[in-house]
């Protein structure tokens, strides 16, 4: 009679084993994102596929990470085998805490992993996708160093990054903008913020480029005509040229100039997006500030694509690459 197969949710006990660098890197990473599947973390350790998945099922069933109970939800008839999506777990978190590798808070992680929203965890996989496909890009080419927003944040002036160091928090800051004679104040919290440092030896003449992250499931209308003040992707829009304008980027994150990346689940709303673009400035020209890319050509064991002319521009409608 055939062995049954155990449930991919329903761990098994095992005994004492002997924590690697490599596991506690895995851990590290899954903190990070707080959510990866296993082809973003062979994407950025590398190795024996076959290995991480049995170090991985080994790490699950010792309670060191999580599996997300929502990708269990349904069967897909012919669908094929999906990367498994991971959590930490609290004995991670403890194991990490007690090494000095995550600070100390008080967190549920077993509630909160179980408590995980669809749309949540699909948000997290966007951006975590868009970060391991950089990282991996970068490493492929060699001469620009990714620098991350907790490097940002402890480097960087500004009233609101001042105020993210002081309560520990993501950056976020309040922007003033104007449609139809109406203002309205709104937070700009983005999916993302890094920076790009280049070897002057390689990249003569480059200096640090930040960048700002929007990762757009499409779960929001682009515009929102009948309420100026309804959620709507076009208001994120105005909020980042209202920073980049008047000396605000600089009073606010002690910025001199950014750019903002926007990568969209649904491939056709990126001309939409490049549309909506040209309004944003008063000359109805559109704005070079804005780069645009569908999620479905971002592939994390290939990032070297999207550091070439991958990205859509706002205003001319140019393939560039994030590197110009």
């Amino acid at each position: 009679m055939p062995k049954k197969s155990r449930p991919l949710a329903t761990r098994t006990a095992v005994g004492p084993f002997q924590l690697t660098d490599r596991d506690l890197r895995i851990m590290r990473e899954v903190l990070s994102y707080r959510a990866l599947n296993s082809d973003h973390i062979l994407a950025l350790l590398g190795g024996s596929p076959t290995n991480l998945r049995r170090r991985l099922m080994l790490l699950f069933n010792a309670g060191y990470l999580d599996r997300w109970p929502g990708q269990f939800k349904e069967f897909v008839p012919g669908g094929g085998s999906r990367p498994l999506v991971y959590f930490l777990g609290q004995a991670g978190y403890a194991c990490l805490v007690e090494r000095g590798l995550a600070v100390r808070r008080r967190i549920d992680w077993a509630r909160n992993n179980r408590a995980a929203k669809d749309n949540f965890v699909s948000h997290q996989l966007m951006v975590a996708g868009f970060f391991v496909a950089l990282r991996t890009g970068l490493a492929k080419i060699g001469g620009v160093r990714l620098v991350e927003e907790p490097e940002l944040l402890a480097s960087l002036s500004g009233e609101a990054v001042a105020r993210c160091r002081r309560h520990q928090t993501r950056i976020k800051w309040p922007v003033t903008i104007r449609r139809n004679n109406q203002d309205l104040t709104m937070a700009l919290n983005p999916d993302g913020f890094f920076a790009l440092d280049y070897d002057p030896g390689k990249w003569p003449g480059k200096r640090r480029d930040y960048f700002f992250l929007e990762a757009d499931t499409g779960s929001e209308p682009i515009f929102s005509h009948a309420d100026f003040r309804r959620s709507a992707y076009f208001k994120k829009m105005l909020g980042y040229w209202a920073t980049a304008r008047d000396g605000a980027a600089r009073k606010a994150l002690g910025l001199d100039g950014f750019r903002v990346l926007t990568v969209t689940r649904l491939p056709g709303r990126v001309a939409n997006l490049v549309k909506a673009n040209k309004e944003v400035d008063e000359r109805g020209k559109g704005t070079r500030l804005f780069y645009f890319a569908p999620e479905s050509r971002i592939d994390p064991r290939n990032g070297a694509a999207i550091l070439g002319d991958f990205w859509r521009n706002g205003r001319d409608d140019k393939a560039l690459s994030i590197l110009d």
